[in-house]
């Protein structure tokens, strides 16, 4: 996926879009994110704890202020847990999210 995030930033810059410092920063920041997402729900813990501190180190703010991005934080983080309290918290939140919508 990184492979194909570079191709299109270097198809943006074929065509006169410049993306540096803190905007490239930004865009990886949220792809990174997605990424994350991805490797969660794919019960892979480990790669999704470490793109969860990547999307961080590369904007902070974003990952601060983003609804989807605390969430992912918090799904990466309940896997350090043990696994039966982190399979609880995970049917509490899926109760919550269909109770609330």
């Amino acid at each position: 996926m990184r492979r194909g995030w570079k191709t299109v930033l270097a198809s943006a810059e074929k065509i006169g879009l410049r993306f540096e410092g803190r905007q490239q920063d930004a865009a990886l920041a949220r792809a990174t994110l997605y990424w994350c997402t991805i490797a969660y729900k794919r019960g892979e813990a480990a790669a999704a704890r470490s793109l969860a501190l990547e999307f961080w180190r590369l904007d902070p703010v974003f990952s601060f202020t983003n609804r989807n991005s605390l969430i992912c934080t918090a799904d990466c983080l309940t896997t350090l847990l043990p696994k039966p309290l982190n399979h609880a918290l995970q049917g509490a939140y899926t109760r919550y999210r269909l109770k609330n919508g």
